[in-house]
């Protein structure tokens, strides 16, 4: 997906759109959410949450619909397709919002038919580990071992061109850690070879790192984004530890098809905003481990842009591939 899609889809974001009368009722029915990802975890809980919340604030049914496939672009397709009423939206994070359109070759739509509504929350998805026989406690630490080893210190990820793939790429280019991938069929085998001491190091997820980190049972290294994760708090960011201008943090969010008239969008961002503002929201934020985020539709689709920067050019310099 070329640059300009993502330019045009934050522009997108601020054109301000002829007003339609049948929006001043917005919404007089139910409304849709469809969502990338099975039932089940962190992301269809939020999006469940939210759903009930916007319930609440419009006196409508909101349903979720779980559509997953195609690395989201079931989902985002359906969203993308969907009447321009604002009755269909789309829950999204990274992969589905990014990095999946870089490494698809045949999207079914153009990021430009979504339209950005509200980033609602940052989250930080990896923590860098180490197994335990790895003789290492820091980040320096870890890339002196790996680098003074005659040959490559081997790490895994959840699979080729998956996120922790991508992210551990993005890092050792940054650093100069002399690292070997080998991918796994989902996170989970990996990290049973991580405790095994077959992998030396790994990204994980901060929710499955944790209580391993905490039973000594691997080693948090540091996390991969600029603000230290509650679930770890002692564990320092690797922008902390010497590489101030790394963060691979994630986010959730909300789409909408781009024929959605701006007075909804602008409807719906509101709502979303003081939805995530909410006490109970935010208390459910912390015990999830992730940060509220409160946001234009404009800064969200500029925040697509910078991503899809920084993503499809790793992928090009690299040559990774799905």
């Amino acid at each position: 997906m070329k640059r300009r899609s993502f330019a045009l889809l934050a522009a997108a974001a601020a054109v301000p759109w002829a007003r339609h009368g049948w929006a001043d009722n917005y919404p007089s029915r139910p409304i849709r959410v469809v969502t990338p990802i099975a039932p089940g975890g962190l992301a269809d809980r939020v999006t469940r949450l939210f759903a009930r919340h916007l319930s609440t604030r419009v006196s409508q049914a909101v349903v979720v619909e779980n559509k997953p496939g195609g690395g989201g672009a079931l989902a985002m397709d359906s969203v993308a397709k969907a009447p321009g009423d604002g009755y269909t939206l789309g829950f999204t994070f990274i992969g589905p919002a990014v990095v999946n359109p870089i490494l698809s070759k045949s999207l079914p739509y153009e990021l430009t038919d979504l339209a950005p509504l509200a980033r609602i929350a940052e989250i930080h998805p990896f923590v860098l580990v180490a197994a335990p026989n790895i003789d290492a406690q820091s980040l320096s630490g870890l890339i002196k071992v790996a680098n003074g080893r005659p040959q490559p210190m081997f790490y895994g990820s959840a699979g080729n061109a998956s996120l922790s793939h991508l992210t551990m790429e993005l890092f050792s280019r940054a650093a100069g850690f002399k690292v070997q991938h080998v991918p796994y069929k989902g996170e989970s085998p990996m990290v049973v070879d991580l405790m095994a001491g077959t992998l030396a190091t790994a990204f994980v997820s901060v929710e499955i790192a944790a209580p391993l980190v905490k039973s000594g049972k691997l080693k948090a290294i540091a996390v991969a984004n600029r603000q230290r994760s509650s679930q770890l708090p002692d564990v320092p960011t690797i922008a902390e530890a010497g590489y101030p201008d790394f963060s691979a943090a994630g986010f959730f969010g909300f789409v909408a098809s781009a024929k959605v008239p701006r007075t909804i969008v602008e409807q719906l961002n509101g709502h979303f905003n003081a939805i995530t503002d909410s006490p109970e929201v935010r208390a459910d934020f912390a015990s999830f481990g992730i940060v509220p985020v409160t946001e234009s539709p404009r800064q969200f689709g500029e925040l697509l842009a910078r991503e899809h920067d920084k993503w499809s050019r790793l992928v090009r310099e690299t040559g990774i591939t799905s």
